[in-house]
């Protein structure tokens, strides 16, 4: 997986979540250095910009936006969302309490948000 880098600039939320994706994200916390991965990560479609981030669980209240991101993939076959047929999945629960967007009021996993 290459990944896409993503920049340091910063953006409005302007309250527009209907341009929003979906990304499989990798995330690093500045203060502490703790690492971990995700596949609840929100960025502009147009320009693959990080909108919301995910609280540390080492530094509560720190939020942490990923600084990669790339398609969501299959765990199992690799193939990219929506493309895959294999019967089998490996989901974790989503952490909505450490999740910026879901404690905003815009929950990641109502139907809908499956871009």
């Amino acid at each position: 997986m290459t990944g896409m880098r993503l920049g340091v600039r910063a953006m409005s939320l302007g309250g527009k979540d209907d341009n929003l994706v979906r990304r499989y994200g990798w995330f690093k916390c500045s203060d502490c250095g703790r690492g971990w991965e995700s596949a609840y990560a929100w960025v502009y479609q147009e320009n693959e910009i990080a909108v919301y981030g995910q609280e540390c669980k080492s530094c509560p209240g720190k939020y942490v936006k990923p600084y990669k991101v790339d398609k969501l993939r299959c765990p199992i076959c690799g193939a990219t969302a929506g493309g895959c047929s294999c019967k089998r999945r490996d989901k974790k629960v989503h952490r909505s309490d450490l999740c910026e967007k879901c404690m905003s009021g815009k929950y990641c996993t109502l139907v809908g948000n499956e871009k």
